[in-house]
């Protein structure tokens, strides 16, 4: 359990400094005085904020399942990503159904999940649990 706290800072920090990247190089680069820079900040803190919820109550226990589900599987790596990817896509989908912002939601979600399976198996790895 101690090294999926170690995946869920881990995640969280590539996944803002993706989140945050991403809107600077639009600001720049597309329309720099479209928005403020406070409205950058407001959105990168709200990002902050959904996501470590999304990761804590979500990505936590999907990655526990998968170290379940996964463990004696062949090609584990493989099959992790799609729990870990799929939930969290197929997640966001079935939950804002419907909704308009469930394509940008759900693309984020996607790329959350990618980069929590991908530092879960790097952990992993350090530690020698994949080799088992």
């Amino acid at each position: 359990m101690r090294y999926k706290l170690y995946d869920f800072f881990i995640t969280w920090g590539l996944f803002m400094c993706f989140f945050i990247g991403s809107f600077v190089w639009e600001r720049i680069a597309v329309d720099p005085i479209s928005e403020t820079w406070g409205d950058v900040f407001v959105y990168c803190l709200a990002a902050a904020f959904y996501s470590g919820i999304a990761l804590s109550l979500f990505g936590i226990p999907v990655s526990i399942l998968s170290d379940k589900i996964t463990k004696k599987l062949p090609i584990r790596p493989f099959w992790a990503f799609l729990i870990h990817t799929g939930l969290a896509f197929g997640g966001v989908i079935l939950l804002t159904y419907g909704n308009h912002g469930s394509t940008m939601l759900s693309s984020l979600s996607a790329i959350l999940g990618t980069i929590f399976w991908l530092v879960d198996e790097l952990i992993k790895w350090k530690i020698g649990y994949a080799r088992k």
